[in-house]
């Protein structure tokens, strides 16, 4: 379970909602928030990362023109993420399993 505890942390990253972000439901598509997730790394970053799994849970829709904050904590072996709207309200929370510690460093 990934819990919604980044209260003490300041957004590391950020993205504005596109139309190619939106499905055919007029919000934005499961598969964008991953993307977006993704690129608050580089691509160096990712290959340091050696990322084994990745969980997703999807909490509340985003739509067109919003912006998406990302948070961040780490623990040994996981980083979880949470993708918040601009009220603080979670998008997305992602954990990232088998993430090298001190590739963000």
């Amino acid at each position: 379970r990934i819990r919604d505890t980044f209260t003490d942390t300041e957004p590391f990253a950020s993205y504005r909602v596109r139309s190619v972000d939106i499905d055919l439901g007029g919000h934005m598509n499961n598969v964008a928030y991953i993307s977006a997730m993704a690129g608050c790394f580089s691509a160096e970053e990712w290959s340091r990362l050696q990322i084994r799994d990745v969980e997703v849970i999807y909490r509340a829709q985003t739509f067109e023109n919003e912006t998406l904050y990302f948070y961040r904590s780490e623990q040994e072996g996981m980083i979880d993420i949470k993708a918040a709207k601009e009220d603080g309200t979670a998008a997305a929370l992602f954990r990232l399993t088998g993430a090298a510690r001190e590739a963000l460093e």
